[in-house]
């Protein structure tokens, strides 16, 4: 369990990246003209007619896009007529070529000395990519996307410390909401830096003003009008003070409510009139108090599914949202690792670390995990191994792999589909016959998850936990094919 102290660092970590995005990294690329800030560097964006299409995101060791265009091949190699330049020095002129198939897209190597790998696993022939696909060459490092992001006009204020290629939409939103005084909702899983983006709503709408934060998920049902209307001495037993509430200590500033989606239901309708009518009435008085605040609200939970199905106020809910933003979770944000992981290296190791100087198969594993607990999971798997990652050109990559498997909390290792005791009963004695008796109930599991959604990739990842690219890369690997799903409705780093 982290400190409150830590899980603030955790996320603030999260959210530093600028800098990292704005300028080439890695350890072989110190040939590269590098601004020595990143104050020069123009923001990195994508015209219209390239934002959501297909592409590549090189995410290491620089930050470049690649929308796919055409029908015809991409090159990718050394050469100044590749689409795709590559400036690792030991990459080929002609290293790999990207081709559109009757399947989908394949990569496939051409005269690639130090190899193309595709999740992880080095490839000879045509290889598919499908939404999630992380690919390296040599030292350089891509994440295939179905639709490239399509970013912020303005890049993030250098207060928000946000440089995301997916974040910095969202601070663009919460920066707007802020200016135009409307309440915000904020909606991302736990560890995505919700926290993070309520403080710099309130430093960009109320500069100088109060931040008062409460997590309503603490607060009993019994004490929720006082912690956040106030009430008089004596208005009931034990109140031998006064309290203001959180409202009243948030005048001429901002409140932020955390976990609003564990709020009880006796409770919406007073939380909404004090929203519509700007004032609040303290427990044991029969005065009104006017109030001006904003409100920032935060949950991990679905409020339209429970809206849906009557366990949240509808009206709560529209005007909770004046502003909302949703923010992606960890694990379909691998452009962000290696800034993330030098900073959480730096802080566990004593040491100046700079995404420079992580090594790319530390990065590609880094990339391959499924995070479900976000930036804390990842903050917790390297500070507990910060002495096996010391050697930054060396890493003992083999015993994070084990951590990184043995974490109960990682949700992307290849068993974790099997439910607890679904494992076979047996003792662990020829391993390729163990590994083959999870690999198959791993199949059945598969199988079932997407024959129960007609074969739905996207509902069958989150049945099972999962993201969709990890579940296509374990069909991939297993061999299997899933039923026919419905229909739903260039540069380099230099």
């Amino acid at each position: 369990m982290l400190s409150s102290r830590a899980h603030h660092m955790s996320l603030q970590t999260e959210m530093s990246v600028r800098g990292y995005l704005l300028r080439p990294h890695g350890r072989s690329f110190r040939a590269l003209k590098q601004p020595t800030t990143t104050a020069a560097m123009p923001p990195l964006t994508l015209a219209p007619s390239t934002a959501n299409r297909p592409g590549l995101v090189r995410f290491f060791p620089c930050l470049s896009l690649h929308p796919l265009t055409g029908r015809g091949p991409m090159l990718m190699g050394r050469s100044a007529d590749a689409q795709v330049v590559l400036s690792d020095p030991r990459a080929s002129r002609e290293h790999a070529v990207l081709k559109r198939m009757a399947g989908g897209l394949v990569v496939k190597p051409l005269r690639a000395r130090h190899g193309v790998f595709v999740d992880g696993q080095k490839v000879e022939g045509d290889h598919p990519l499908v939404d999630g696909s992380v690919l390296r060459c040599g030292s350089e490092i891509f994440i295939f996307r179905e639709a490239l992001p399509e970013l912020a006009s303005q890049p993030a204020s250098d207060e928000a410390g946000v440089g995301s290629v997916w974040h910095a939409r969202s601070v663009a939103q919460v920066e707007d909401a802020a200016r135009r005084g409307f309440d915000l909702l904020l909606l991302g899983d736990t560890g995505t830096g919700k926290d993070v983006l309520a403080r710099h709503f309130a430093r960009t709408a109320r500069p100088g003003g109060p931040f008062v934060a409460l997590n309503l998920a603490a607060i009993s049902r019994q004490l929720f009008e006082s912690e956040l209307f106030g009430h008089a001495r004596g208005a009931f037993t034990g109140a031998h003070e006064g309290r203001m509430g959180a409202f009243r200590q948030a005048h001429d500033g901002v409140l932020f409510l955390d976990e609003v989606g564990a709020l009880a239901p006796e409770h919406h309708f007073k939380l909404h009139r004090v929203l519509e009518q700007h004032s609040v009435r303290p427990t044991g008085t029969d005065r009104d108090i006017p109030i001006d605040v904003l409100v920032v609200s935060a949950t991990e939970r679905r409020l339209d599914e429970l809206c849906r199905r009557g366990e949240f106020e509808t009206s709560l809910y529209q005007r909770l949202r004046r502003a909302e933003v949703r923010l992606r979770p960890l694990r379909e944000r691998a452009e962000d690792l290696p800034a993330l992981a030098a900073q959480v290296l730096a802080r566990a190791l004593g040491v100046d670390v700079s995404a420079a100087e992580l090594h790319p198969e530390f990065v590609e594993l880094l990339a391959l995990q499924g995070w479900p607990g976000n930036v804390r999971q990842l903050q917790n798997a390297l500070d507990s191994n910060a002495d096996a990652l010391a050697n930054l050109a060396h890493p003992d990559l083999a015993r994070l792999r084990e951590a990184l498997a043995k974490d109960p909390g990682r949700g992307d290792h290849p068993t974790s589909l099997l439910a607890e005791g679904d494992a076979p009963a047996m003792e662990a004695g020829d391993r390729d016959t163990l590994e083959e008796l999870l690999h198959a109930d791993e199949r059945r599991h598969l199988r079932s998850a997407l024959e129960a959604v007609q074969g739905n990739k996207t509902q069958a990842a989150r049945r099972l936990g999962i993201s969709r690219q990890h579940l296509h890369r374990r069909l991939r690997q297993l061999g299997l094919t899933a039923p026919k799903e419905p229909a739903d409705e260039g540069e380099s780093c230099t």
